[in-house]
């Protein structure tokens, strides 16, 4: 089984970072701490995350990703999605 499988039902299906749901075929694999930080390619450091989280981290360390401007403000939009789609009749 690939890493990124493994991590996305260890994950429950959902992104590693913002918690949106996921589905298999969109999910990315992101090494949790950047390879070009040391990080290694073993599945431990390899987590399922969305497209959006995955090309925004880039090469930050997970600290500096949670506490990024970018993914508190994905994430409030996401709540704000979930709650009009429950709203509707």
């Amino acid at each position: 089984m690939k890493k990124r499988t493994q991590a996305y039902h260890l994950q429950r299906r959902v992104c590693f970072y913002c918690k949106f749901h996921l589905k298999l075929r969109k999910a990315r694999a992101d090494h949790w701490f950047p390879r070009c930080l040391g990080g290694k390619n073993v599945r431990f450091n390899i987590v399922a995350t969305c497209d959006a989280c995955n090309r925004n981290k880039a090469s930050m360390s997970p600290e500096e990703y949670w506490h990024s401007d970018y993914l508190q403000k994905l994430i409030a939009t996401r709540d704000k999605m979930r709650l009009h789609r429950r709203k509707r009749p």
